[in-house]
């Protein structure tokens, strides 16, 4: 159980910081740390696919998504994340 705990926080604190990774912006060790766990958690990996292709579709778009899509977007995603931290067994590898 305390091992599927662990996961689970370690899987919330890589969501937390999973677009600014997808973005460039974390540092080498940061940026090495999550490489290694989206290759080996398969929920956090299929989650990064999943923004890179939304990233991929929105610059080959060559349009600025309207506002009332942003929000819808980001409330999604903000609904998820809620979801996962209050269920540990959502983070499973």
């Amino acid at each position: 159980m305390r091992a599927m705990i662990v996961r689970w926080r370690r899987c919330r604190q890589i969501r937390r910081e999973l677009q600014t990774f997808l973005d460039g912006e974390t540092d080498m060790p940061q940026t090495r740390q999550i490489a290694a766990h989206l290759a080996i958690c398969v929920r956090c990996g299929l989650e990064a696919a999943s923004l890179r292709q939304v990233i991929a579709d929105l610059r080959r778009s060559h349009h600025t998504p309207s506002t009332a899509a942003t929000h819808r977007l980001t409330a999604a995603l903000d609904a998820l994340a809620a979801h996962d931290a209050t269920d540990p067994t959502r983070g499973r590898s």
